[in-house]
């Protein structure tokens, strides 16, 4: 019988069996699984982000640290007035030619 449950530390959790019938005085082994996601990085992305990556530290915690320095706001901000230079820069038809060809 495996329970399976999280624990917040992780790890694996041995503890004794409820004593509920055969299982009386077994050992119940939790194994503890998490949740990973793949990111697609070119690879001297790869070289930069591992140079951050110092003391024992996973990518999680360089990747959140990286996150906590630069407000969300900030890269928002910069996607927005990038797409709006764009749109600028953009050439389009006159309207009244649009509005001529969508009455035919």
């Amino acid at each position: 019988m495996v329970r399976r449950f999280v624990e917040p530390q992780g790890g694996l959790n041995l503890r004794p069996a409820p004593c509920q019938g055969v299982m009386r005085g077994y050992i119940v082994a939790t194994v503890i699984t998490a949740v990973y996601k793949s990111v697609a990085v070119k690879r001297d992305t790869y070289r930069k982000l591992k140079d951050y990556k110092m003391a024992g530290a996973s990518f999680d915690d360089v990747l959140n640290e990286l996150m906590r320095s630069v407000p969300v706001e900030a890269v928002a901000e910069r996607v927005i007035q990038e797409h709006y230079e764009r749109m600028q820069e953009r050439e389009g038809r006159p309207w009244r030619e649009v509005l001529r060809r969508r009455r035919a």
